[in-house]
């Protein structure tokens, strides 16, 4: 007794002390509750609050549980703590960073903040903290309580911040004494992105239309909706941890950043001389002396955390950071972190033109240009926000003389001294990270109106396409805007094939390179410069225009064509490949650096790199062991956005929201982004209903626990459960009032299996059987999920000895013919599904087993007798699921292309539907099509479904070169 009273004191004790090491747990709570996140069917969270403090708490909160690595990466690489986490190889990246962002500095920044940005800081910070609180199993890498002034450290949202461009190669050669690497040459894949404004007068309601199309790397930024009491109502892409909408819209205005070609950072050179005192710098007739540092960097090490010091140099233009020609080069740039997280914030709140123009007024959106429309009818172009004046006598594009006064930066350029369009007559507006002389046609700003540091870039192939689908077209709508921003032309290879054509054309008739790429040429004579999944022209030209840039053919027309055919054979058997096979999205893991496999489930894209025109962008490349390309970059979140009275938009983000593989988000959005088949946006609650997945406030169902893993793939890939919504903890009530209840058990397995939770669900089905060993609907349960869980031959035992108990259980004897399908026992499959097939319990599944009883019968090589079984008409009975179109796919009713409706968005109706058109495929001999749809079925998330475990074997069987 005496040692259980210790214990309980210890506890208590323990309990005491945890409460007062979280002093801040209450106010979190009482925040959480005034917080509403409505998680919709693709798992975007639209997050609800009376003031926007309690809604920038409730997105952090929500980002937080799709992604909490993401966010924590972006604020250690963003204070310099990268390293930390990384180790040795990081350090001069940190350093890079540590001499812009200093942590007392940023402190300084945020006690000085108008209070209003204070509150919303402190909500970000408490927002990420009650995450951390609520999930004790996430171990943070090396931030393990967020502070409200790490907000001021990342700011402005661009995927490439001004400070990156200093070169981390010379920083090592100046301050590590090293020579300086060489820096990286060859191609490189354009970043930037796309955005157009289409104006009333060209829309054929009569409304303002606006394109949101950012090309980044994958994964950068989340979807979400920020909706508040106090006028906040903001809906797009945000970078992981930041808490305002980057790219988006409201109910009456959005906007769109483009990377700009503006010169926003300067470099000086430095006339330095070592003095006994230290150094000093010439400005003018002064020496100044040079300010000195010391900033440590801590690394990571196989024994535990190291440090490096540096000493690191500044002038008044900024910190040091190389050395060219015998002079220390500093570097200038915008440093504004309060201005720059005010403008973020407030232009999400802007309605209408005037508000977002003095939001521009702030000058801190240094590296962007910005597409802006709204619902009076306004269409808007903005040059880059933050631009010096400067003396045109000097090349700003070089380091220019600090020691010359006339160097120094005047005041900022005005937004109407600044290129910018409002309204133009041609009631268009684009910018594609070219130029703004192009921006609307010929109501474009003139070149010659603007000193040349305001652009650095010119005209790019995007540039000239965007002008080709913009220009003298009306009628616009949310659709043929899409069909515009995925348009297939690719503008760079209008002088390309031509001059190839002309080189091939001239070479002798007897020449035997000529007659070797006869069939090459003619295929390219004759390409509409389209690209497309089936488009063997795509795949000869790309791999011929790369050729031309390398290797010893660089620049030679037809002796590039021959190697790159030559290369095409060795590596996919024929040059004749159609761009889908070889250019690829795949998803395997949540590394924020993505692994590749050939063998690994992928599916075909087939718009290609912005660098040959294509506006929809998908920058693809080879990896270590594969053949094919797989995309990291491009096209990212993309919508469409009409405005008016309401506001209509359509939406997609690559892949999927969540990170956790096996999370049904983790790549539902996946095949609809690979052809870019947008999704509705529901921007107004009234929308919601029926598109919910889950309603609660942050904590709600914390369980302490990351959801279990269910099923580890062979290639590594985990699928986990799900969080109770709410049904497991009312069965398990349930169960707790009437622990021997074999229904109540069977009703909490049905609840664990709607969260799949399917391991646990088996326990409990087990757990039943202890009671009622020979009860046949406890072994029908089970068996099904171990079926989920790929334990297959658990499975066919179960189900095998509930038939023995009940031979007519409709479940027991459609499961039984799902296991010996999977094993490849066609026959034994159709005798289990026949049997179901009259014992169906209603329309839903009688199309279920209608459908698998046809699929075993074609694969037992019984044709025959499967189309005198469907044109018997079994499935009469109306319904609509996925079954039920795929029987209308066997009949002939509909085609391959009709088979997917507007209405398939779940992962496991889209798993089902690309088994069965897999399937097809397979019983009329193609295997490359059924191939493609089995790596869908299994790029769904889907995991649970049939289809998608069906998918998995046949995949395996084609590897093994069996038939499938």
């Amino acid at each position: 007794m005496r040692t259980l009273v210790l214990i309980l004191a210890a506890a208590f004790v323990s309990s005491a002390s945890a409460q007062v090491a979280n002093p801040d747990v209450a106010r979190w709570e009482r925040q959480a509750r005034a917080v509403t996140i409505i998680r919709d069917d693709w798992g975007i969270p639209h997050v609800y609050g009376k003031r926007d403090a309690d809604v920038v708490f409730g997105v952090m909160y929500a980002q937080a549980e799709d992604d909490f690595n993401r966010i924590e990466t972006n604020y250690i690489n963003a204070m310099g703590r990268l390293a930390e986490a990384e180790g040795e190889g990081e350090i001069y990246r940190d350093l890079r960073m540590k001499l812009f962002i200093n942590p007392d500095s940023m402190k300084a920044r945020y006690r000085t903040s108008p209070a209003w940005l204070k509150t919303l800081m402190n909500a970000y910070a408490d927002g990420l903290n009650y995450y951390l609180h609520t999930h004790p199993e996430v171990t943070p890498r090396v931030i393990r309580r967020f502070e409200p002034w790490m907000a001021l450290t990342f700011s402005e949202g661009s995927i490439g911040g001004d400070i990156e461009k200093v070169s981390l190669g010379q920083l090592e050669a100046f301050y590590g004494r090293r020579p300086a690497p060489a820096e990286p040459g060859g191609f490189q894949e354009p970043s930037g992105s796309n955005g157009f404004a289409i104006a009333p007068s060209n829309s054929a309601t009569g409304r303002a239309l606006l394109l949101i199309n950012p090309h980044t790397s994958f994964f950068f930024r989340a979807e979400v909706q920020m909706v508040s009491e106090e006028g906040l109502n903001a809906y797009g892409a945000v970078t992981w941890g930041q808490f305002f909408v980057y790219q988006g819209f409201n109910d009456r205005a959005g906007w769109m950043h483009t990377s700009s070609g503006v010169d926003a950072v300067d470099e000086y050179a430095e006339t330095v001389t070592k003095r006994e005192a230290g150094y000093t710098y010439r400005f003018g007739r002064d020496e100044r002396p040079v300010v000195e540092e010391r900033i440590t960097v801590p690394y990571k090490t196989a024994g535990g955390m190291a440090k490096k010091v540096f000493t690191v140099y500044r002038t008044h233009h900024g910190p040091v950071v190389r050395e060219a020609g015998g002079k220390w080069v500093s570097i200038r740039l915008m440093q504004e972190p309060v201005k720059a997280l005010t403008q973020s914030y407030v232009r999400t709140r802007a309605r209408d033109y005037a508000a977002f123009r003095r939001s521009m007024e702030l000058h801190t959106n240094s590296s962007n240009n910005t597409i802006y429309a709204d619902a009076d009818g306004s269409i808007a172009y903005f040059h880059a926000n933050f631009i010096p004046k400067r003396d045109t006598r000097f090349d700003w594009n070089r380091p220019v003389d600090g020691s010359d006064p006339a160097t120094e930066w005047g005041a900022l350029l005005s937004v109407e001294e600044s290129p910018h369009l409002l309204n133009p007559a041609a009631g268009w507006l684009y910018n594609t990270n070219n130029w703004p002389y192009s921006a609307a046609g010929p109501n474009s700003p003139k070149k010659e109106s603007y000193p040349s540091y305001v652009e650095t870039g010119g005209e790019n192939a995007r540039g000239l396409h965007a002008i080709r689908v913009l220009e003298g077209k009306k009628d616009f709508t949310l659709h043929s805007l899409i069909a515009a921003a995925y348009d297939s032309y690719l503008t760079a290879f209008e002088p390309l094939i031509p001059a190839l054509v002309k080189a091939y054309d001239e070479r002798a008739d007897g020449d035997s390179l000529k007659a070797q790429l006869a069939e090459h040429v003619k295929v390219l004579r004759e390409w509409d410069l389209r690209w497309g999944v089936t488009s063997v022209p795509t795949t000869l030209a790309i791999a011929w225009a790369e050729e031309m840039g390398r290797g010893p053919s660089a620049g030679q027309h037809l002796q590039a064509l021959a190697a790159a055919s030559a290369k095409l054979t060795a590596d996919f058997g024929t040059w004749k490949t159609p761009w889908g096979e070889i250019n690829r999205f795949q998803r395997l893991t949540s590394a924020i650096v993505q692994p590749f496999n050939d063998a690994a489930p992928s599916i075909p894209v087939g718009f290609t790199s912005a660098r040959w025109g294509s506006l929809a962008s998908f920058g693809a490349r080879t990896y270590p062991g594969t053949k094919k390309l797989y995309g990291t970059s491009g096209n990212s979140f993309v919508a469409v956005v009409e405005f008016g009275d309401s506001v209509r938009a359509k939406a997609i983000t690559a892949g999927g929201l969540n990170s956790v593989p096996g999370s049904r988000h983790f790549n539902d959005q996946a095949l609809r982004y690979s052809t870019g088949d947008l999704r509705e946006v529901y921007f107004y609650r009234s929308q919601l209903e029926g598109h919910t997945e889950r309603q609660y406030h942050p904590g709600d169902g914390a369980q302490g626990a990351r959801p279990s893993v269910q099923y580890r793939s062979p290639s590594g890939i985990e699928y986990r459960a799900q969080a109770d919504t709410g049904a497991i903890a009312r069965a398990e009530e349930a169960v707790r009032a009437a622990p021997r209840s074999v229904e109540r058990l069977i009703q909490l397995g049905v609840a664990q299996s709607g969260a799949r939770q399917f391991r646990e669900a088996i326990q409990t089905f087990t757990r039943g059987l202890a009671i009622a060993p020979n009860n046949p609907m406890l072994y029908r349960w089970r068996g099904h999920r171990y079926l989920s869980v790929r334990q297959f031959d658990r499975a066919m035992s179960d189900l095998t000895r509930g038939l023995r108990l009940d031979s007519t259980n409709y479940g027991i004897l459609y499961h039984l013919g799902i296991v010996r399908y999977q094993r490849g026992d066609f026959s034994g499959a159709a005798r289990a599904f026949a049997r179901a097939q009259p014992r169906a319990p209603d329309a839903g599944e009688l199309a279920g087993s209608t459908d698998w009883l046809w699929m075993s019968l074609m694969r037992a090589g019984r044709a025959a007798e499967a189309k005198a079984m469907l044109d018997r008409r079994p499935d009469s009975l109306p319904t609509t699921n996925a079954y039920r179109q795929r029987l209308r796919l066997y009949r002939g009713e509909i085609g391959p292309d009709q088979l997917f409706t507007p209405a398939d968005t779940s992962d496991v109706q889209v798993a089902t539907l690309s088994y069965g058109l897999g399937n097809w495929y397979v019983v009329r001999g193609d295997t490359a099509k059924a191939r493609d749809w089995f790596n869908r079925s299994v790029a769904s998330g889907g995991w649970p479904g049939f289809g998608f475990i069906l998918s998995e074997t046949e995949l395996r069987r084609l590897r093994r070169g069996a038939r499938p």
